[in-house]
This record gives structure tokens, C-alpha cells and sequence, in this order.
């Protein structure tokens, strides 16, 4: 199990759960003001990554099935907090 909390801002992404091939499942939430954008990569903008509300979640869960193990990287719209834990093997 894993776990963290992890600063995003408006100016620079920043890898907010590092990749883990071990990972069964995974809540990641926008405890900030402002939206937060996650994408796979550092690439990711305000205008490609998938939008995460303020007060709203990612989850994932294996159920017996395959989850993405690969890095979860964010940009916000205004300084924000991300929260995640994460369930591995």
C-alpha cells in the first residue's frame, strides 16, 4: 500500500502517483479549489488531460482484471492538492 499527497499547479506538470506494476487499485482525489488535469505523461495541458473536479475522484479497481500501472501526471487550472492511495500486491 502507498500513499500521498502531492502539490499541482497551474505552470508545470508534475507526476502525481509514480508508475507501479504492482498496483490492484487506485483512488486519487482533487481535494483543491481549482480542476486538475491528469494525463499519462508530462505532456499533459489544461487542454488534453482528463478533468478532475474539485472534491470529486479517480478510482480504479482490478477487480481480477488489469489496471493501468503506468505514472498519473497533472496540470491544474489553480494551485490544488491531490491526494491518492494506492492498493499493490
Amino acid at each position: 500500500m502507498a500513499y500521498g499527497t502531492v502539490s499541482v499547479d497551474s505552470n508545470t506538470s508534475i507526476e502525481v502517483v509514480p508508475a507501479n506494476p504492482q498496483r490492484q487499485s487506485l483512488l486519487l482525489v482533487n481535494m483543491g479549489a481549482g480542476v486538475i488535469y491528469l494525463g499519462n505523461d508530462s505532456s499533459v495541458t489544461t487542454a488534453t488531460g482528463l478533468a478532475l473536479t474539485s472534491a470529486t475522484n479517480l478510482t480504479e479497481d482490478s477487480g481480477g482484471a488489469k489496471v493501468y500501472t503506468g505514472p498519473y501526471w497533472a496540470i491544474a487550472s489553480a494551485p490544488a492538492t491531490a491526494r491518492y492511495w494506492e492498493r499493490t500486491v
